[in-house]
């Protein structure tokens, strides 16, 4: 589990996202609905530590760990403009904070899933 990000470590996300003109979020303390975490594929999400956390009628925001990287800027901005046809709003996180939200909001599937198996697997038993 990535250690928190520091008050200085923050710092430095604002003024990069200031830089870029773009907004800064504290991701920490967020849950992602599902139906926004379904809007990218989990290997784009893990690989390049990006996550959308908002969504409106004519924008989506996406919260990066690594906004330099463009190859993820090009590859969520393809993803969101073909599955919605709206333009995503590329924000800035703490990386640790980033990598700590995608962590728990994928363990959180994960359990969900668990659950809805073993539901399953009950109701499939008493059937028989």
């Amino acid at each position: 589990m990535p250690m928190p990000s520091s008050e200085e470590e923050r710092q430095k996300c604002q003024d990069l996202a200031e830089r870029r003109e773009t907004e800064f979020i504290d991701v920490r303390g967020i849950q992602v609905e599902s139906d926004l975490l379904n809007l990218l594929p989990d290997k784009l999400i893990k690989n390049f530590q990006v996550i959308p956390v908002e969504k409106t009628e004519d924008k989506i925001k996406i919260v990066f760990a690594d906004l330099d990287n463009m190859e993820a800027v090009s590859d969520v901005e393809l993803c969101i403009e073909q599955e919605l046809g709206i333009q995503p709003m590329m924000c800035v996180g703490c990386p640790p904070d980033v990598e700590e939200l995608i962590e728990s909001t994928f363990n959180r599937k994960s359990q969900k899933i668990g659950k809805l198996i073993d539901k399953s697997i009950e109701e499939l038993k008493g059937k028989k």
